[in-house]
């Protein structure tokens, strides 16, 4: 376990594998033991480390989570095919293994798809939804404001120069963004 320390909190980094219904999973712990726990789902063909730059950004408030979902980065690769499903169960079981019971589930493409599957059969565990970037196909701008319309306390908006993985493209301004949209609701 690393661990530094920031404006007199302590803030845990932490690298470790899980394994959840035989699929071993790479995840990585961040922030405040303590703080509301986030977690960012990534899109396909990509690994947890989208979001190295907006970590730093938030983890002086929050507990975040990330892992590789199954078949990237360092987690295992089992036979396919793989469903939105059996990664919204991964994480499931990630949560189950990590003993969090309520999240805020912040993703991007494939990732957002993944959040809103698991939010959709799991509402009672998901206090909000940030779904990411204009240039989405998986969840793209119209599907993503119907639903913001849809729901309450919920906000859409388009961030200017990020397109696809507002992560890399826009790190400091999406995660402002994250941290205002979490601190006007009252989640912080």
């Amino acid at each position: 376990m690393f661990r530094i320390w920031a404006n007199r909190t302590q803030i845990m980094s932490e690298l470790t594998f899980a394994t959840i219904s035989g699929v071993t999973l790479h995840y990585t712990l961040d922030g405040l033991p303590a703080g509301v726990p986030l977690v960012f789902l990534n899109s396909l063909g990509t690994d947890l480390r989208i979001w190295d730059r907006v970590i730093p950004h938030l983890a002086n408030r929050y507990r975040l989570i990330r892992y590789d979902k199954r078949g990237h980065g360092l987690s295992d690769s089992p036979p396919g095919p793989y469903t939105i499903r059996s990664h919204a169960d991964d994480l499931a079981g990630l949560l189950a293994y990590l003993q969090v019971d309520e999240v805020i589930l912040i993703g991007v493409s494939v990732g957002g798809m993944i959040a809103v599957d698991y939010a959709a059969s799991r509402p009672q565990q998901v206090k909000a939804l940030v779904l990411c970037g204009a240039e989405d196909g998986a969840t793209p701008p119209e599907l993503v404001r119907g639903l913001a319309e849809a729901l309450p306390n919920a906000r859409f908006e388009v961030m200017e120069q990020a397109g696809h993985i507002p992560s890399l493209e826009q790190p400091a301004m999406l995660a402002a963004k994250i941290d205002q949209f979490l601190s006007e609701n009252g989640y912080v």
